[in-house]
């Protein structure tokens, strides 16, 4: 990437971008968890079979599934013991990567099922159309392993949680455990606190055992051949289970090559996050708060030597700072207590911008021990203060007997 832009956008298929070679995605740690519920993943098949549907009356149609924000990531936390050569840190998209990721793997598992089910003289007919999209489909869960040149690294990651590694107890969330542990012939068993993902996985199975909703023979035959990516045979066996998987096989297909992203490539995080504000206009904003606490993890060498510091204790008075506000009024609030104290601490009014307070916060991993417990103990105490003194009940008589 030319150092002088400070992102590429470029229109990639799904297929593409989930089966390139040695790419993984990477979810930053102070990204939310995932979210996405029935009804989004509903919507989602339905708008591929939608698609499907206009592809096979007008002969032109693709499916576009908004924006994926990604930067070069080379900083993992925690390392990792055997990643992939290239890797992508999510900035936006990863309920809809991870979605995607888990509706291939179910879409996968079910054309296997279904392939299973057929007579011999069926499969015969049926394997050169069911092995090169199964192919794929395998491709998109996993990349190959340095140590064991097998698939066996999921092709996304949740940092904190997870580590690219061969072990599969290196996975701890949603889509690493469930990439990691994947197999076709068995339904994932995710924990109690994956039932969002769960919940997803079961609309996916219960769609794919259902009869797709379009007509395999109403495709023409050059639409079969770009389907299919070969001529429709003349002694196409015909039965409710080979229409069942060629179904499942052209919605595969069709998912791959005809829905598409628009992939931004920023060439460092302000960029990435200044285009995902820009772009944000309808989701939950993320504040520079919830980016900079990964940061004072990784500066106090991890997780277990975060737990009871006085780094955790200041993050836990900014965090009190914000409670009972509605959803809403936690960005305003985050962004006028972070001016405050760069105000303090630099003589200099901070940008309300994310990026800008970003910047601004990421320089605490250049500081020194001492430096680092003195910005950060400021800033708890500048979100405690105010939190008293312009928003709080009564705040005189605490401000008067010290106790601000």
């Amino acid at each position: 990437m030319c150092p002088d832009r400070p992102f590429v956008a470029e229109t990639r298929t799904v297929g593409s971008l989930l089966t390139g070679s040695g790419t993984g995605f990477y979810i930053p740690l102070y990204q939310r968890p995932y979210r996405w519920n029935k009804d989004n993943a509903g919507r989602l098949i339905a708008d591929v079979v939608d698609g499907i549907s206009t592809y096979q009356e007008t002969r032109r149609s693709s499916t576009f599934l908004g924006t994926l924000i990604t930067v070069p990531d080379s900083d993992l936390y925690p390392p990792a013991t055997d990643r992939p050569p290239t890797v992508f840190q999510v900035i936006d998209g990863q309920q809809r990567i991870a979605t995607l990721l888990g509706m291939f793997g179910e879409l996968n598992r079910a054309a296997h099922s279904a392939f299973n089910s057929l007579n011999e003289g069926e499969r015969q007919h049926i394997l050169p159309f069911f092995e090169p999209i199964s192919q794929k489909l395998s491709k998109s869960l996993c990349l190959t392993s340095s140590a064991t040149d097998q698939f066996t690294l999921p092709r996304m990651i949740r940092g904190g949680v997870d580590q690219w590694g061969i072990r599969p107890d290196n996975y701890k969330s949603e889509i690493g455990s469930y990439l990691a542990t994947y197999d076709l012939f068995t339904v994932p068993q995710l924990t109690e606190d994956m039932s969002s993902f769960n919940d997803v996985l079961s609309t996916m199975r219960d769609s794919f055992v259902a009869n797709m909703p379009f007509e395999i023979d109403a495709l023409s035959e050059d639409q079969w051949k770009s389907m299919f990516e070969q001529r429709r045979p003349s002694n196409m066996p015909t039965s409710e289970t080979v229409d069942r998987l060629l179904k499942l096989l052209a919605f595969a297909s069709f998912s791959m090559n005809r829905v598409h992203v628009i992939w931004v490539q920023a060439n460092h995080e302000e960029s990435a996050s200044a285009i995902f504000e820009s772009l944000n206009t309808t989701g939950e904003r993320l504040t520079a708060l919830e980016t900079f606490v990964p940061l004072v993890v990784s500066a106090k060498g991890g997780q277990a030597s975060y737990a009871g510091s006085l780094e955790e204790t200041q993050i836990k008075r900014f965090r009190k700072s914000l409670t009972g506000l509605r959803s809403k009024e936690i960005t305003p609030r985050t962004k006028t207590t972070l001016v405050g104290f760069a105000l303090s601490d630099t003589g200099r009014r901070l940008g309300e911008r994310l990026y800008v307070q970003r910047a601004y916060l990421r320089e605490y991993k250049d500081l020194g021990q001492e430096e680092r417990q003195t910005f950060i103990t400021g800033l708890g105490n500048t979100a405690s203060c105010l939190r008293q003194l312009w928003y709080g009940e009564h705040p005189l008589p605490r401000i008067i007997h010290g106790t601000c």
